[in-house]
């Protein structure tokens, strides 16, 4: 009964935690700036460094799009890949120096599958765990 009491405490701690800190700029919020505004949604996932999470979007023709990553402060520890519908390599930010965000536009509405995984460097280190975020937003033109 002890230990059921604890693991409830515990995870109602937990939730609490995490709800209080929803009112703080994740590091994906301050890339979608001023000039883009946020599709409203919250894409968060837990993996590790042998996983990937897979993100399927569909975004429409004409609108100019930011896609942000982040995983706690280490930004350019997440390698995100965008496809199309038919597993067509359209972006990778590992191309690009891990870059935390990109910003595009399609000429018409397509699905697209984001995948996103961890990297590290540093064989030495421990394998990296935790909870990746996304964020979408559109140009506020």
């Amino acid at each position: 009964m002890k230990l059921a009491l604890k693991i409830i405490i515990s995870v109602l701690f937990t939730f609490t935690a995490i709800g209080a800190g929803q009112h703080l700029p994740s590091p994906q919020q301050r890339e979608i700036d001023s000039q883009f505004i946020s599709d409203g949604q919250r894409y968060i996932t837990q993996i590790s460094e042998n996983e990937t999470a897979v993100f399927q979007i569909v975004f429409y023709e004409n609108t100019t799009y930011r896609v942000a990553f982040n995983f706690g402060n280490y930004k350019e520890k997440v390698i995100f890949t965008l496809y199309d519908e038919n597993q067509k390599e359209l972006f990778t930010n590992a191309d690009f120096d891990n870059s935390p965000y990109w910003n595009f536009k399609f000429e018409s509405t397509i699905h697209c599958i984001i995948e996103a995984r961890l990297v590290d460097g540093d064989v030495n280190a421990a394998p990296l765990s935790g909870f990746v975020g996304m964020k979408i937003g559109f140009k506020n033109d």
